[in-house]
């Protein structure tokens, strides 16, 4: 398996451009205060 193969959540204490460079790797990023999901139970 190829690291960029990879799909990644973020956490919401994670900095949007850490997410930004995932995402300019090639990496599926999803951020979940993007998609509104932050103070949700792990």
């Amino acid at each position: 398996m190829r690291f960029a193969s990879l799909k990644i959540l973020t956490d919401e204490n994670v900095s949007p451009c850490v997410v930004s460079f995932l995402r300019q790797k090639g990496i599926d990023a999803i951020d979940v205060k993007e998609e509104g999901w932050q103070g949700k139970d792990d």
